[in-house]
């Protein structure tokens, strides 16, 4: 849990639906425009799991 929605939690959230559901590869992550979810960090953590990001 965080206080703050920020680019760590928004990470740690898509580290926990890996961990616990394994979804396929070219799953599609859809968000809203927040910083979290267009920060450079979290963009990359998309990209290594061979997700498509839908903003």
């Amino acid at each position: 849990m965080s206080k703050n929605i920020d680019t760590t939690l928004a990470i740690k959230a898509l580290n926990n639906v890996y961990k616990l559901q394994k979804p396929n590869e070219g799953l599609i992550l859809h968000s809203d425009l927040g910083s979290q979810y267009t920060s450079y960090e979290f963009g990359e953590k998309v990209k290594n799991k061979q997700q498509e990001k839908s903003l």
